[in-house]
């Protein structure tokens, strides 16, 4: 390819014109692949591995802007995201600079993802308690599965363990495990005090700590 016009933008973006055709190129991503800004220069000719590396960078650029419009509705991990992009025809190398590049401006965070949809799922099952469990609400959460959620998710464990801890302060805690026995509750119709041991069980298996069950069963009346 022979680059027959160069215009550089103050945004760090380069439109290049060859051959018939423009690309616009953020040239710290062609830097990123190993590449000299100076080989981006009115009448050079690039090899063909230059070629495919600047069809990487401008794929790059593409992809950027398309993520960046995607977090902008709404807050992504960077494992769903990569996943989306990927389904839209981004190389994977171009795919990776992309969003290494939205991490780097702060556009993308696995830790602000997964304490906006901790916030989201603990308000929705507090809303849900106060007005009755219901077809298709949430179902009864704890730590263990609200970290399991986001793990599937693919936020990793330290960050997801830390957007619990900041989410789930001592009073939230005691609302949302109020709100789980609720649920749980309602969905069993069956006697507080038979299904008491029962109902224990479940809460541990959902990562909830015996003294903090066995505080809120007993304000609730249940057997110790």
């Amino acid at each position: 390819m022979v680059i027959e016009k160069v215009e550089k933008g103050r945004s760090g973006i380069a439109k290049l014109v060859g051959e018939g055709h423009s690309l616009f190129v953020r040239l710290v991503f062609w830097e990123a692949l190993g590449r000299d800004e100076g080989r981006l220069g009115q009448g050079v000719e690039l090899d063909e591995d230059e070629s495919v590396d600047l069809a990487i960078a401008a794929q790059a650029t593409e992809a950027e802007a398309r993520g960046a419009s995607l977090l902008g509705r709404a807050e992504q991990p960077r494992y769903l995201l990569r996943i989306k992009l990927l389904e839209k025809g981004y190389a994977d190398r171009a795919t990776a600079l992309a969003l290494g590049r939205l991490e780097e401006e702060g556009l993308l965070s696995d830790r602000r993802y997964a304490a906006a949809w901790l916030r989201a799922r603990v308000d929705r099952m507090l809303r849900s308690a106060q007005g009755g469990p219901r077809p298709g609400g949430p179902r009864a959460e704890g730590p263990s599965s609200l970290l399991v959620s986001l793990r599937s998710r693919g936020v990793d464990e330290s960050t997801a363990k830390a957007a619990l801890a900041e989410v789930l302060d001592s009073d939230t805690r005691k609302s949302l495990l109020d709100a789980t026995i609720s649920l749980i509750s309602a969905a069993a119709g069956k006697g507080r005090r038979s299904e008491s041991e029962g109902l224990r069980a479940e809460l541990r298996g959902l990562g909830w700590k015996g003294e903090e069950i066995r505080e809120a069963i007993e304000g609730r009346g249940f057997s110790a």
